[in-house]
């Protein structure tokens, strides 16, 4: 299986970050319109998926691991 990750807003729900490959660090640029709905309550959200991700146009798989963002 394969890890997926996940930005989830409250506005435009998953947004697929891509497949986490083990041991590789990876940057992905954020569009400046899903940037500025990142906020208090927005999680980061981890799947694991079959390899090479969650299928298109089916549903991710079960949660791994997750955060939320907060103001600190």
């Amino acid at each position: 299986h394969d890890h997926e990750l996940w930005l989830v807003t409250p506005d435009d729900g998953a947004q697929s970050l891509g497949v986490v490959v083990p041991g590789e660090d990876r940057r992905v640029t954020i569009d400046q319109t899903l940037a500025r709905q990142i906020a208090e309550g927005s999680e980061m959200v981890l799947t694991r998926e079959p390899l090479g991700g969650a299928p298109k146009g089916g549903t991710a798989g079960p949660v791994v691991a997750q955060g939320e963002f907060s103001r600190t």
